[in-house]
Order: C-alpha cells, then structure tokens, then sequence
C-alpha cells in the first residue's frame, strides 16, 4: 500500500485524535513520549498486529492477534503504551512501542503480516551553532523524529523509508501545537498558526 503524505498526515491526524480522547494521565504520558519529552524514551514504534496487510479483519481474529503481539512484546522485554487508529480505511487497535529497535520491528511486523511501521528517533537540534547555557553546554532542544517505513517482502528481512514519505519536523518545541493523533502508522500534522503537527503509523 502506498501512502501519500497527505494520506500520512490524516492517519496520524486521527492517531492524535485517538489519544486526545483518553483520560488526561494516559493522554500526557503518551504525548510527552512521542514529543520526545520522556528522558527514558529515545525511540519509539508505531503498529499494530491487526489487519494484516490493511485487509479488514474479523474482530475476534483482530483481538486475538493483538493479544498475541503483546505477549510477544513483553518476551521481548518491551514497554508499550495502547491506542487506538485507521489505516488503510480500517479501525485498528495500536500500539507506541517505547525504545524501540527496528530490527525488532522489521520481524514483528513479518511475523504479523503489516505493511510496515512507523519509527521515531530522539533528536538534538542546537538553538543556534555557538549558543551555550548556564552551565556551558551547548544549548537546543531533543524532540522525536518520525519517518513511515515499509517492510520489504522480496527479502528475507529488510525495510526501506516509504516513498511517499519524509521525515518529520524537528520544531516541535519551537512553536505552540496541537498533537492530533497516533496509530499503526504515525505521524505528525501541522495548522498555519499552531503547529499540528501530528503523528500516525
């Protein structure tokens, strides 16, 4: 399935959505960590094991299969948080997988048929080339980084960067935002005069 970044923007539009709609604990817990805001989080995952390879699927086979991706997470010593989301026009039930490795994500994603996932790494953005704090550090900011990344079957293991896709903005802290939403596949969406920029796999 291709997506295109308008496509992208929506699906992580209605992730945000998703998560706003939680109860406040769960909503600022989760939407520090995919602001990159959470010193114990430098990556994180976007997917889910239902819908495989976006084809509607009944709900007792998707629960199951999500029961089964979290069993398989937490042998794998992984911390993830739940949400909910859309992709490929189907209501899913997600997962933000928290330090994340993609190796990892590349084989559960095989192992339960998904497209691909989406992946976010912590990033440092200095404020200018010779800007320094009290302490004579240099000053910045760390957010997440997203980028949308397909599974490639033709291989035995492998996955590229979509190619409807690009990595996120960095600017998250630069301007005032509204976070939209987050699912299997996640990204970040911006307004003109709030960044919106929103996250969704």
């Amino acid at each position: 399935m291709k997506l295109t970044n308008k496509q992208l923007k929506q699906i992580i539009k209605e992730e945000i959505e998703s998560v706003l709609n939680e109860k406040d604990g769960k909503k600022a817990r989760i939407m520090n960590i995919l602001r990159g805001q959470d010193d114990r989080v430098d990556t994180v995952a976007i997917m889910s094991g239902q819908n495989p390879m976006a084809s509607q699927t009944a709900p007792s086979v998707n629960d199951k299969l999500q029961k089964d991706l979290e069993k398989e997470l937490k042998s794998r010593g992984y911390k993830f948080e739940r949400i909910g989301g859309i992709f490929g026009g189907h209501s899913e039930k997600s997962l933000v997988i928290l330090n994340a490795r993609k190796a990892d994500m590349d084989e559960l994603n095989r192992k339960f048929g998904q497209w691909g996932f989406v992946f976010g790494e912590k990033e440092f953005t200095p404020d200018s080339p010779m800007a320094q704090d009290e302490e004579g550090m240099i000053a910045g900011n760390e957010a997440m980084v997203y980028q949308m990344f397909e599974v490639d079957y033709d291989e035995e293991r492998g996955y590229s960067p979509d190619e409807y896709s690009s990595p996120t903005s960095k600017s998250w802290d630069q301007v005032n935002y509204k976070v939209l939403t987050t699912t299997s596949h996640i990204f970040l969406v911006v307004a003109q005069d709030l960044f919106q920029k929103v996250i969704k796999y």
